[in-house]
């Protein structure tokens, strides 16, 4: 094994281009889950690559195993003797990386000595949804050419985009300019303090690359700005498919497996806490918080930021921007802010707070009784989404559209005044209404529907399913989709003009439901039965009751 030392690759080669795909899928084991590098592809010069399986710069800053692709010399010094250590080539560019220099260095020309992997990626699995690199750069332009036009200039792009931008800023690609200097995680390596000749280095960054199902061409390259002279270097330290929605290039900010406290910035960054009992702090930036096992508290800011919360009993408080966070198992609290918020629980007990905005929370988690999912979609339009738990939804102010899980269903949206669309799980369903009308489906289970003073819409689902219409005009259906007894508790009670509809039933007309009816004097009920033996008990109701104003058929 090349422990801590260089090892020289001509990609050009099929034995070499064998070597480059062999450690891209060991980069991180067992992190390729649904995909695959069906084949590698580089351009380059015959000694501008190397690999290493561990790379330790200094006492802080060690690689793993990985892979070094240069514009220039691909086992450059492990000292720093020279302050424009170079090899020039007399390669020629890659046109995507001119054109990420040029838009990010006014007055760039083309680039020189480029070195550049193309890697054919399958992607098998659905939920995978980015590439997740790991990459550092390192460059001996630092500090002469950092505020010029001739800084050279590392990338990782799929389709023309370029995903290596730190903060997303284009004029902010992998490079030694000021600004990448003024981040937190830049090297001063003038004194020699990193065994390499490169005079400055971006700490390991973390690039996702969107894919999709099937095939995806994704490349990563270095080259020079300008001219051909002073070497820069492009580390591929890391290689994982993800679930993660994210697009673009966050700082690392790493934890131990101890309890961390994890301070981020106003860039968009990373934050790997391991295990133990740790807090994450993001501030500004759009971060990306992996909590791991442990309980975890997580305080996100303005960003649009994406928290993982791992096993053990967590906290996430997600602040302003369109935030997403994953509970994982324990008892959770997730907490969304103004922007239009993602939670999503898991098994355990799950508290979802959507806060302003137009929020999605998903109950999941598992069966067992300690499996919770207590919902609040607070105000904004929501989607609130049961589990196969016991599952409590609150819709808050604004419409809301509700669906429930194979458990136990509650919905409570008594006092509101916007009507919500809630649809019952496969398990026992109760719904409180609002006062704004409601349009409810029952599941196949027992159903009770509690509505508010409102005009509502209810649909048994099948089963046998309570109703109290409440204050208001209700619409009560009846269908042969699925078998149903529905049971109407206060038809036409209190002065208001209800309406019981037998569209898709084999009740045409009024005349029909007078044939179809059983009055059942010992509880003071009539009973309106169809031919598929689907009926509606109407309590309190004997046939002199009821006139053809009261029924529709379409």
């Amino acid at each position: 094994m090349a422990l801590n030392t260089l090892t020289a690759v001509d990609g050009t080669s099929l034995t070499g281009k064998t070597t480059l795909l062999n450690y891209l899928n060991t980069l991180t084991a067992g992190g390729l889950s649904g995909i695959s590098i069906s084949s590698i592809d580089y351009v380059g010069g015959t000694a501008s690559t190397s690999t290493f399986d561990s790379l330790n710069l200094s006492g802080t800053v060690n690689f793993g195993k990985g892979i070094l692709l240069t514009s220039g010399n691909g086992t450059p010094p492990r000292t720093n003797t020279s302050s424009s250590y170079g090899v020039d080539l007399g390669l020629p560019g890659n046109t995507s990386l001119t054109t990420f220099a040029q838009n990010a260095f006014p007055g760039a020309g083309s680039t020189h000595d480029a070195s550049v992997i193309t890697l054919h990626i399958n992607v098998t699995d659905p939920n995978v949804q980015s590439i997740r690199f790991n990459v550092a750069f390192g460059s001996d332009e630092y500090p002469e050419f950092s505020n010029t036009s001739f800084v050279d200039i590392g990338a990782v792009w799929e389709n023309g985009v370029n995903y290596a931008l730190i903060n997303g800023q284009a004029n902010q690609p992998l490079s030694v300019t000021q600004t990448n200097i003024n981040l937190n995680n830049f090297i001063n390596n003038q004194s020699g303090a990193l065994a390499i000749e490169y005079d400055g280095l971006v700490n390991a960054q973390t690039v996702f690359v969107p894919v999709h199902f099937g095939d995806n061409v994704v490349s990563l390259g270095v080259a020079d700005t300008g001219d051909g002279i002073y070497d820069s270097g492009l580390f591929i330290l890391g290689l994982a498919s993800s679930t993660s929605s994210a697009a673009g290039t966050f700082q690392q900010v790493l934890g131990t497996s101890a309890s961390d406290i994890l301070v981020g910035s106003t860039n968009n960054e990373l934050f790997d806490a391991g295990a133990g009992n740790d807090g994450i702090w993001g501030y500004g930036g759009s971060d990306l918080a992996y909590d791991g096992d442990g309980n975890d508290v997580s305080v996100m800011g303005s960003g649009n930021d994406q928290v993982f919360g791992g096993n053990g009993n967590d906290y996430a408080y997600l602040y302003g921007g369109n935030d997403t966070a994953y509970g994982g198992a324990g008892t959770d609290v997730l907490i969304g802010g103004d922007g239009d918020d993602v939670l999503v629980g898991d098994s355990g007990f799950n508290y979802l707070f959507g806060g302003d905005g137009n929020d999605i929370l998903y109950g999941n988690g598992g069966t067992s009784p300690t499996d919770v999912n207590v919902m609040f979609g607070e105000a904004g339009s929501d989607v609130l989404i049961g589990g196969a738990g016991t599952n409590y939804f609150y819709g808050g102010a604004g419409v809301d559209s509700m669906y429930g899980g194979s458990g136990i269903n509650i919905f409570i949206s008594s006092g509101e005044t916007d009507g919500n669309v809630i649809s019952g799980g496969s398990g026992q369903n109760y719904v409180y209404g609002s006062n704004g009308g409601d349009t409810v489906t029952g599941g196949v289970s027992t159903d009770v529907f509690l509505m508010g003073s409102g005009s509502d819409v209810i649909s048994g689902g099948g089963g046998v399913d309570y109703a109290w219409g409440g204050g208001g005009s209700d619409i009560f259906s009846i269908s042969d989709t699925v078998p149903e007894v529905m049971v109407i508790q206060d038809f036409n009670s209190g002065g208001v003009n209800d309406i019981v509809n037998f569209a898709g039933t084999s009740l045409h007309s009024f005349a029909d439901v007078q044939a179809a009816s059983f009055y059942s004097a010992g509880i003071n009920t009539t009973i309106i039965t169809d031919a598929a033996g689907s009926a509606v008990w109407l309590i309190g109701k004997g046939p002199g009751d009821l006139n053809a104003s009261m029924f529709s058929f379409s």
